[in-house]
């Protein structure tokens, strides 16, 4: 699970990069988002900008949780935890008035990204809680993947 996490954890740092240097350097980039919404009470600019804005969020909660996978530091966890869960439970929110307005049918579609979140969430806690565990009992070093003290390094 470690390695899954930290291969998220990469991957979501060059998104979040990537969404950022498209945003401001692209003139044309188009904003969408993965379920068409429309918002038409504010300009074009203040979209982009906050777009902008939650990119460079997302990518400082992706660093903070390679840094705490690298060094065992499970505090560091949980502002990409809360940050999602926020995020989760306003798009569920909207999700469900969507439905119960007749706008969003109920379907695989609307539910399949929010239990992928879900999923994410559940590994990334699971890391969490063994890391805890693991600096509770004095066992920090034993899971330390990188450094001098390495579980690697005992093999070499």
């Amino acid at each position: 699970m470690f390695f899954v996490v930290l291969g998220l954890s990469f991957t979501g740092v060059y998104r979040c990069v990537s969404e950022i240097v498209h945003i401001c350097c692209v003139a044309n980039y188009s904003i969408d988002m993965w379920r068409s919404r429309k918002f038409f009470v504010l300009d074009i600019e203040l979209v982009r900008q906050a777009r902008v804005v939650g990119a460079i969020a997302m990518c400082y909660a992706w660093m903070m949780m390679i840094y705490a996978l690298i060094n065992i530091q499970p505090a560091f966890m949980r502002p990409w935890l809360l940050l999602n869960a926020i995020l989760l439970g306003i798009d569920s929110l909207i999700c469900l008035i969507d439905v119960l307005k007749g706008r969003l049918a109920l379907c695989l579609g609307a539910i399949y990204p929010k239990l992928l979140l879900l999923g994410t969430m559940a590994l990334v806690n699971c890391v969490k809680t063994v890391f805890h565990n693991a600096i509770e009992q004095n066992m920090a070093n034993e899971l330390r993947v990188f450094g001098k003290e390495s579980i690697f390094a005992k093999y070499n």
